[in-house]
């Protein structure tokens, strides 16, 4: 039997192991080329065994529960969903105008446990929705359903951190958010763009709301850190920008301060790639440079050259112990043995910072 098995007819009677046999092939577990599985099977009941179940399966009635369910019962739990989304989550954007409605989705949804919920209660819509569809009962539903969807998408992307591909909605969800993208309700009015000089100057010319300004950074920076392989001093800011997300999404920082360290932090991007530039050095010993100078170390550029030779000797820290024990041994030397710090404490966080980063080239 075809693993990809959805659809049986069922044309003669039958009872008991045979019935619940037949209709478990339809459970096999399948995943498409996108990972998403197989919510459920799809039987068309010619002789109406399914009116009485419990008489055709003589099992205990708590084994059977919930093996078949009765697409009416699917469509009236489809409605109790879809009155909650009334009820719930489309007010959250009920009179707000079109360059307010992603600010609101943001807002609404900062604390982690009403995501959480919000997650929950989608996935259970989605799964019954690819179930029903494309049945002629959704389409009085289909606006707010394609409108959650796109709340989901929104929240995802933003308190994630991440793209929300089509893997992430069931298959028939990620094909109606992939045709109305373009046209849908709730869109920011900022695009996640490359960090350049330039991108501060947008930031302050748009006219988009300070909450929606700080998730965009965040993306920005995120965006950055994921393509810095020749640019590795971006993982310890991608580090400072993810606290600074933590914090704000916490509400412990709020949006005006939030805003602020963010912008500082894609003004130390731009100021490392143009040093970087001008001074021409390889792309670890810079990353020693500038994780030195960010932490106050006194003459970091001097300190970070006398690093070359060792780096050069042990240039297999990021999978040999030995090689990294003899970089973290002359990091310590040039850090205490220079006097830039006597702390021995502060000196090893700076350490352990200076070699997560080497490991990230």
């Amino acid at each position: 039997m075809d693993p990809v098995l959805y659809c049986m007819y069922l044309d003669k009677p039958m009872r008991d192991h045979v019935l619940l046999q037949t209709t478990a092939r339809l459970n096999r577990p399948y995943e498409d080329e996108n990972g998403r599985p197989k919510p459920s099977g799809f039987i068309i009941d010619f002789v109406g065994i399914f009116e009485n179940l419990e008489k055709a399966l003589q099992f205990d009635s708590n084994d059977i529960e919930g093996v078949v369910e009765d697409i009416e019962l699917l469509k009236g739990r489809f409605q109790e969903l879809i009155a909650e989304v009334r009820k719930t989550y489309l007010p959250i954007i009920a009179g707000k105008k079109k360059d307010k409605l992603y600010e609101a989705v943001l807002e609404y949804f900062m604390e982690e446990s009403v995501r959480e919920d919000f997650y929950t209660f989608f996935r259970e819509l989605s799964e019954i929705y690819d179930i029903i569809s494309p049945d002629a009962f959704l389409r009085p539903f289909i606006d707010d359903y394609e409108t959650t969807a796109e709340m989901y998408r929104t929240v995802k992307e933003n308190f994630e951190n991440r793209v929300v591909s089509g893997r992430e909605f069931s298959r028939k969800t990620a094909k109606l958010v992939q045709e109305h993208t373009a046209s849908g309700k709730i869109q920011s009015s900022l695009e996640v763009t490359e960090i350049n000089e330039e991108l501060l100057k947008k930031i302050e010319e748009s006219k988009a709301s300070d909450t929606e300004k700080v998730f965009n950074l965040i993306k920005s920076i995120n965006k950055a850190v994921a393509e810095s392989t020749r640019q590795p001093y971006l993982i310890s800011i991608g580090e400072k920008a993810w606290e600074v997300a933590e914090n704000f999404k916490k509400r412990q920082q709020d949006t005006i301060d939030a805003l602020e360290e963010l912008k500082n932090l894609i003004n130390e991007i731009n100021q490392a790639r143009r040093e970087q530039a001008e001074k021409d050095i390889p792309d670890d010993v810079f990353s020693v440079y500038w994780t030195m100078k960010t932490y106050g170390v006194e003459a970091p550029e001097e300190k970070a050259n006398q690093m070359l030779t060792v780096l050069k000797q042990y240039p297999y820290y990021s999978d040999s112990e030995a090689h990294e024990r003899e970089i973290r041994k002359e990091l310590y030397k040039v850090l205490l043995g220079s006097g830039s710090y006597d702390d021995m404490a502060e000196a090893k966080e700076l350490v352990e910072k200076i070699l997560r980063v080497l490991k990230s080239v």
